[in-house]
């Protein structure tokens, strides 16, 4: 392999490293608002609950968010985005939506 060949895979590498570490802190950002448990509003009321969804075939995330938790009946805030596109606007997007829910220094139930 020449050194071009090895360039081009390295930032290749470093590249999916990055959107990874976007992915992670993506989860991360929906478990703090969401938890763990089951967050259907028969058990927790109105906490709020999130789901995330990735499509790995076509490389997108999608995110909703029930602010006042979930039932079938009631819709939720939902956007997605491509995961080979930059994610530092949807991550802070997300954080605001978070804080705005739960405020700074909550864990979730």
């Amino acid at each position: 392999m020449n050194n071009r060949k090895r360039n081009r895979a390295a930032v290749r590498r470093k590249a999916e490293y990055r959107r990874r570490r976007e992915l992670h802190k993506v989860l991360d950002l929906i478990l703090d608002i969401n938890g763990v448990g089951a967050r259907s509003q028969s058990e927790t009321g109105d906490m709020p609950t999130a789901f995330m969804r990735f499509s790995g075939h076509v490389g997108c995330v999608d995110i909703d968010i029930h602010n006042k938790g979930w039932d079938h009946d009631l819709r939720s805030d939902n956007f997605y985005f491509r995961t080979y596109e930059p994610m530092k606007k949807h991550i802070m997007e997300l954080e605001s939506i978070k804080e705005d829910l739960l405020g700074t220094g909550h864990e979730p139930t």
